[in-house]
């Protein structure tokens, strides 16, 4: 399988630095499995943003431009989500054999953004890695085409998730309610921190499977502060102004 075959080059330091995925459909999972391969690391590391020299832009439906205008700003988007934020990013110093960029839906880059990234998708830092995705390529300049091994990958079918009674009431509610949630979740956390940590984790799933991207780094961020002991109705509350 064609999986299989890139696992293995990652694995074997022989995948190409620059990989443009085609597809009919979702492949992040296997794109963060190959990811992990790369790094050597649990692909829950990259699943949930904890791995320092990754950088993952997720499909959120936004264009992603050259600079961090006013536009970018107010779409919320960070430095990272522009092309000259990614190439600076790709030229930091980093602690693993491997950074790795991995941006889902590439054809969002608009046509500035995508001249800008030329240069690095031909010459990549020692030891930067480029993984993109998309479903239809020919929306992708040619000279940004001809700068990637373009490889035809299968999308990955939907997963059905586990019930999570707190989580679904999270997801479905008004801010009302996930204020509520927050401060139930927040009451348990003595007690129960795994029941928060579960909450979090079945909202990122959702967050997968729903396609509701633009929520997945919120998510992240709240998974990492609390897994890391943070004040738990705090960052739940924020992440219910972010979901809104």
């Amino acid at each position: 399988m064609v999986w299989d075959s890139l696992t293995q080059q990652a694995r074997a330091g022989t995948l190409p630095h620059a990989l443009l995925l085609t597809s009919d459909g979702p492949v992040r999972t296997p794109v963060l499995q190959l990811v992990a391969a790369l790094q050597g690391c649990p692909v829950d590391a990259i699943d949930k943003g904890l791995h320092s020299d990754v950088l993952v832009l997720e499909d959120t439906g936004l264009q992603l431009r050259v600079d961090h205008t006013d536009a970018a700003k107010r779409d919320h988007q960070a430095i990272t989500q522009t092309a000259r934020g990614i190439v600076q990013w790709v030229w930091e110093t980093h602690q693993s054999p491997a950074r790795v960029v991995v941006l889902f839906a590439a054809e969002r880059l608009n046509t500035p953004a995508q001249n800008a990234l030329l240069k690095v998708l031909e010459e990549p830092p020692p030891g930067v890695y480029f993984l993109c995705t998309t479903t239809n390529e020919y929306q992708l300049l040619e000279t940004l085409r001809s700068r990637m091994r373009i490889q035809r990958v299968s999308a990955t079918p939907a997963v059905a998730l586990a019930p999570c009674p707190l989580a679904e009431a999270f997801w479905r509610g008004d801010l009302f309610d996930r204020f509520a949630i927050a401060e139930q979740l927040h009451k348990a956390e003595d007690s129960s921190r795994q029941e928060v940590m579960a909450v979090l984790r079945w909202l990122l799933q959702q967050s997968k499977t729903s396609g509701r991207y633009a929520f997945l780094s919120p998510l992240q961020e709240a998974y990492k502060q609390c897994r890391e002991s943070g004040n738990v109705r705090l960052h739940l509350e924020y992440l219910a102004l972010q979901m809104v």
